[in-house]
């Protein structure tokens, strides 16, 4: 069962799909699927939202053709 959370990025309501020892998956209505490291999940938090989206948006061009997860794993 999904279980739900805020989008560390969108700061909305999300769904919590998977949580690993190194990685959490967020479905977010605004943001979509994506991943994002434990350590990246704590620091985003002092991020702007501006910030938040330009990480996530870098995430989805590294994906492998748009078909992979997004990934964010650090803050740069």
């Amino acid at each position: 069962m999904e279980k739900k959370t805020l989008c560390p990025v969108s700061d909305e309501p999300a769904e919590l799909l998977a949580s690993e020892e190194e990685f959490v998956e967020i479905e977010c209505p605004r943001c979509g699927q994506f991943r994002i490291s434990r350590t990246a999940f704590v620091m985003v938090k002092g991020q702007s939202r501006g910030d938040r989206e330009t990480l996530l948006n870098k995430a989805r061009r590294d994906a492998q053709g748009g078909v992979g997860t997004p990934f964010i794993r650090n803050l740069t």
